[in-house]
């Protein structure tokens, strides 16, 4: 279902893409998500597109960008975050679309129902296959085994247990008549020295391991186990009567059985072959008609529909979050404004007492940054904000409006206030505006000393947890070892 789904994901891309081949849009630099640029171009040019719009986007693209169109700017960021969503979808559907040709270009069976063997000394062979039986089907894990060692090459060693085993071996069953459930079968007693082997006279009924093997039985079995305990070279044989209780099953578990009983005959029978023919026959009763034919189909997990749609959400997340990265540079830009506003201030309190208006200090600033940044490329917000602010004058905006829609700009309060200062002098003609600037400037490098100190303690906190980890290491460093040296 996966690969459907991508694959026609990527056929509608690919499709847009043919419609949008003839659209104009701007030269932009090429990178991996360039072929989709003109087909997102294509759906901004539909209304159900332009609802994606977000307020909060426009008034940053407005600060970010003051000298163009920031409807322009709009158009060409949602174009660019659709453009990346489109080649994102694009890309993660062709991926998953291989994915899932080659789960099932890997084939175990050859042949219908050959398996080939794995080789001696290695794990064996997993097959994970759905075996069609008439009208029924079933899920059937198996471990192909290895070809067999001969005899000689085979040395079986049962291990050593420990005492109380009459209570301890019962493990969840209640007594030891009635066992249902696996035993403990320990090897080493928990008091004395003495190592526990252990035997049956059914194996049958129970493995060494301690598990019951009560699938088959009907009824009722009596067990008889021996422990051997062994102490240098003294042994000593204990006898534990037991009784295995029979399992019940359902008709499903009985027919899986059956399944799996006929998968180990054949398995046997074949050891030394290294093709494993798996059975194509229902040769028992149990449920299916003697003789049925049985088919079988390789069990694939299906991953590619998880992976497709943790692809959309992975890609719907990334495109509203570059909402964020606009919502950082705002705070950039407001960082950058109060870190430069002390010097602003000051420069012009300073050109103003040379007997400056405020129109020419501003322009002197404004010669003085070109120069600078000329020579230096270091931009400064607030400079570029002056130079527009020059630019409206010099096209006919009156002087005070221009200082307004500065500080509207700007749109921090050091700002605001400062901008009404100059339009209060440009309407009343205030004697003491250069005491006024000069106390500005007296406070703004004490905001800035007291911002200096606030970035100082945010650094201080950020280090606080590398600081605890390193002091973690180091007391796991030092008390190890001295417990280790205790040990020995």
């Amino acid at each position: 279902m996966g690969m459907v789904i991508s694959a026609t994901v990527f056929l509608c891309i690919c499709s847009l893409v043919i419609l949008s081949r003839k659209m104009e849009t701007p030269k932009k630099k090429k990178t991996l998500f360039s072929p989709f640029y003109k087909v997102s171009y294509l759906l901004s040019e539909y209304k159900v597109f332009k609802k994606l719009y977000q307020e909060t986007v426009k008034e940053h693209l407005k600060r970010l960008y003051p000298t163009e169109s920031w409807m322009q700017k709009q158009k060409e960021y949602y174009v660019e975050k659709t453009a990346v969503l489109i080649g994102l979808l694009c890309y993660g559907s062709v991926f998953i679309f291989l994915i899932g040709i080659s789960n099932y270009s890997e084939q175990t069976f050859s042949n219908g129902n050959e398996i080939m063997r794995n080789q001696y000394g290695k794990t064996g062979t997993p097959v994970d296959v759905i075996a069609h039986v008439g009208e029924k089907s079933e899920e059937i894990s198996y471990m192909v085994s290895d070809r067999k060692y001969t005899k000689s090459e085979l040395e079986v060693i049962f291990q050593e247990i420990k005492s109380d085993l009459q209570k301890e071996i019962l493990n969840e069953n209640t007594n030891a008549d009635e066992i249902k459930s696996n035993l403990n079968l320990v090897k080493q007693s928990k008091k004395y020295p003495v190592t526990i082997s252990w035997s049956c006279n059914r194996y049958q009924y129970l493995d060494m391991n301690g598990t019951i093997l009560n699938e088959e039985i009907k009824k009722p079995e009596a067990v008889i186990l021996t422990a051997t305990l062994s102490y240098e070279l003294i042994e000593k044989e204990v006898q534990i009567p037991l009784t295995i209780m029979p399992k019940e099953y359902s008709e499903k578990e009985l027919f899986a059985m059956e399944l799996k009983k006929q998968w180990e005959s054949a398995d046997y029978t074949q050891s030394a072959n290294e093709i494993f023919v798996a059975p194509d026959t229902w040769d028992t009763t149990s449920g299916v008609d003697t003789g049925t034919k049985i088919y079988y189909q390789e069990k694939k997990e299906e991953t590619s529909v998880i992976m497709f749609f943790l692809l959309v959400g992975i890609s719907v997340i990334l495109y509203f979050c570059k909402d964020k990265d606009l919502s950082k540079k705002i705070e950039e830009r407001n960082k950058q404004l109060l870190k430069e506003y002390p010097e602003f201030v000051s420069k012009l309190s300073l050109f103003m007492g040379a007997g400056m208006t405020i129109k020419m200090a501003l322009k002197k600033m404004n010669q003085d940054y070109q120069s600078e940044v000329h020579m230096y490329k270091n931009k400064k917000v607030v400079y570029e904000e002056l130079r527009i602010t020059l630019l409206e004058m010099e096209n006919g905006i009156f002087e005070e409006k221009a200082y307004d829609n500065f500080g509207k700009r700007c749109r921090l309060g050091i700002y605001i206030k400062l901008t009404s200062l100059l339009s209060q002098n440009l309407k009343k003609g205030t004697r003491d505006i250069l005491k006024l600037l000069e106390k500005e400037t007296t406070e703004a490098f004490i905001i800035q000393k007291n911002n200096a100190r606030k970035l100082g303690e945010e650094a201080g906190t950020k280090l606080l947890l590398p600081m605890m980890l390193m002091l973690f290491i180091v007391i796991i460093i030092i008390i190890v070892p001295a417990f280790l040296s205790y040990q020995i």
